[in-house]
């Protein structure tokens, strides 16, 4: 049995006049050629998804500006510099897919007089031992035979796929985790801050999911009371100094949720869950001298009291990941690496995955960028073990 992964097709007549600017030398010179999922973006475009567990079929649209008098045919060629270009621009570190895991179909042909034609890489089943990371394949359109050439950019694509492990172990905190380190040390004019986590309720205020002590806080606060739209305390709000950003998605307990905060150098914005959630303009002190996650143990500057441990009373809380980068990370990227990222991606100044094997209890959770910024905690903990990650929340203990 083959399953089907399409891209979201537009049609063709609108998308003539909105190919992208790189490619409007080609506007008034000749017919070109492009794939049509390559066009929602600037940049090369792609997709990731879960490696899948049968065959599986990608397939991509390739597309003429304007009908031509014969016949055009291409191919979809594995090109690794398309990828290298696509890691450099969405801040990711894909690795190629091995050849053995895909085959790419037969040339296409575009008849005379038509449009589009389906190009299809399969992908094979994920095999048995493959490690956990994201694997992608690289691909340029190649002319074959006629007269119309692809276009530069809109004519690469990257279908990646997350291997990810089948289980893991995680720590569970009863109220605040304590999580914190005190010598980060970083001068941040640009930055991006995420985590997946889950917490088993939203019952209080004022519980702290980020701060860097003093001019970035990421806190559980509006609305007050349950209202038309939101249950109480289930938005995660931004708080800088003498200014806030309340999103407009709220979070759901008892499943696995991530939060993400951008700033540009003007403006923060946040995404909930992969969504653009809210943004606003603002300045913001950029030292990040601690980070503090889940009521993290740091001395918290800029006030609201998110120290006291009140808050984050009768709540279980299971972080799954939680990274710092040094780069305003686009929509795109921040949805594309929810689950993972390589830690040799560019801009990653802090990451830590809370799974059982970065930990000891003498250095505490390991910061995989190897920049030694480690989490630790005198808080207690428990590990909940063999947490399915495919599955969208835990039993908790």
């Amino acid at each position: 049995m083959i399953r089907k992964i399409s891209g979201l097709l537009a049609m063709a007549a609108a998308l003539f006049c909105g190919v992208s600017c790189e490619n409007a030398k080609y506007n008034n010179i000749a017919p070109h050629a492009f794939i049509n999922e390559s066009v929602s973006s600037i940049g090369v475009s792609g997709v990731k998804s879960t490696f899948p567990t049968i065959d599986t079929d990608v397939e991509l649209t390739v597309v003429l500006s304007d009908k031509v008098n014969s016949d055009a045919s291409f191919v979809l060629a594995v090109d690794e510099a398309v990828l290298d270009r696509y890691n450099k621009e969405q801040g990711s570190s894909y690795e190629l897919m091995d050849a053995s895991m895909y085959e790419v179909g037969e040339p296409v042909v575009i008849p005379a007089g038509s449009y589009e034609a389906t190009a299809t890489v399969r992908v094979k089943a994920v095999p048995d031992g493959c490690k956990p990371g994201i694997y992608a394949i690289p691909v340029r359109l190649k002319k074959v035979s006629g007269d119309v050439d692809p276009t530069d950019v809109t004519s690469s694509y990257v279908a990646a796929f997350e291997v990810l492990k089948t289980s893991v172990d995680l720590p569970m905190f009863t109220g605040r985790s304590g999580l914190a380190n005190s010598s980060f040390g970083y001068t941040l004019t640009t930055f991006t801050v995420e985590t997946r986590f889950q917490v088993s309720n939203t019952a209080n205020r004022n519980r702290d999911v980020f701060t860097n002590g003093k001019s970035v806080l990421l806190r559980f606060e509006d609305p007050q009371n349950d209202d038309d739209n939101y249950k109480a305390h289930s938005l995660v709000q931004f708080q800088g100094d003498g200014w806030y950003l309340n999103p407009d998605k709220s979070f759901d307990p008892n499943v696995w949720q991530h939060l993400a905060l951008t700033y540009d150098g003007t403006k923060v914005t946040l995404y909930v869950n992969g969504q653009f959630a809210g943004s606003k303009e603002g300045s913001i002190e950029p030292n990040f001298n601690v980070v503090g996650w889940f009521g993290g143990d740091v001395d918290a500057d800029g006030g609201h009291s998110v120290g006291d441990p009140q808050f984050w009373l009768n709540c279980k809380i299971i972080p799954h990941e939680a990274r710092v980068w040094s780069t305003c990370r686009s929509e795109a990227q921040i949805k594309n690496n929810m689950t993972g990222v390589s830690a040799k991606s560019e801009g990653l100044v802090g990451y830590w995955s809370f799974e059982k094997d970065t930990y000891t209890a003498e250095g505490g959770f390991e910061d995989l960028t190897g920049n030694g910024h480690n989490l630790t905690t005198e808080r207690s903990f428990v590990w909940v073990e063999n947490i399915l990650l495919a599955e969208q929340g835990v039993v908790w203990p």
